[in-house]
């Protein structure tokens, strides 16, 4: 059976109602790289984000227009800083916890690259615009999701670089970025000024989070579904390997 891939869902609002909301774009490339995608609403109660994960083999932290709560990290928030949902942080940590603790394949997208940062001890700067001069532009306006509008410089040996080489033209759509990241964590990716595109665990099965979007690109750059069917490997051994693991716990049945 293939692999179900639980994916986050982001804030909507409508007539002054709260509601959770998901592009297709993440469902699409995920059942384009063999995966079954099951969206997953915004739940007040973080208790169930253990049942969630039970139920699923991979975790893909989506992104969206919130910004990542700043006292996340210890800080206090600054001019510059957009949308907040803390509903959606609380939940999403709860969720990246729980996938942590059973050792769940995890995927972050833009906002979900942040929360796999902020939610291993890592920081963020809340406006690169403001706090990182040199930055370039990295949130252009009437600019479609599919086109590619800067590169980044991949680390060689990661996973990113088997995927796409050293070189890679992007999207971009973000005012936030890593500022520092934990011990744990390895930069793989910058763009040419040195914002922090990329982030890979080596302590994990799998635990990648980059800041474009390349679900946004998987119809027009066919060659970045690579990065969800290694995300949908990652799902399918881990369930082969609790399987077995399963089945070796498994009294043998007499034959009398």
């Amino acid at each position: 059976m293939k692999p179900i891939i639980g994916i986050t869902s982001a804030t909507g609002w409508e007539h002054n109602r709260e509601f959770s909301k998901a592009s297709h774009y993440y469902a699409d490339s995920v059942a384009m790289a063999g995966g079954i995608p099951l969206f997953i609403p915004i739940i007040h109660d973080i208790e169930m984000a253990e049942d969630y994960l039970k139920k699923i083999d991979g975790l893909l932290l989506s992104g969206g227009d919130e910004d990542v709560q700043p006292h996340h990290y210890g800080e206090c928030p600054l001019h510059g800083l957009n949308n907040i949902c803390p509903d959606r942080d609380l939940w999403e940590f709860a969720l990246f916890k729980a996938a942590v603790a059973l050792d769940k394949p995890i995927l972050g997208i833009c906002r979900g690259c942040q929360i796999i940062n902020v939610g291993m001890g890592g920081s963020l700067y809340q406006d690169i615009f403001q706090q990182c001069p040199n930055a370039g532009e990295h949130y252009p306006k009437n600019t479609q999701m599919h086109h590619l509008y800067h590169s980044v410089d991949i680390e060689s040996g990661s996973l990113l670089d088997k995927l796409f080489g050293s070189k890679l033209m992007v999207n971009s759509f973000h005012n936030m970025a890593i500022k520092k990241h934990p011990p744990c964590l390895k930069v793989t990716a910058r763009s040419t000024e040195g914002v922090v595109e990329a982030i890979e665990s080596s302590s994990h099965k799998f635990l990648v989070g980059v800041q474009w979007h390349p679900e946004a690109l998987t119809k027009h750059h066919p060659y970045f579904i690579n990065l969800f069917k290694a995300h949908v490997t990652a799902c399918n051994d881990n369930k082969a390997s609790f399987v077995d693991k399963k089945l070796s716990c498994m009294e043998p049945q007499s034959l009398t």
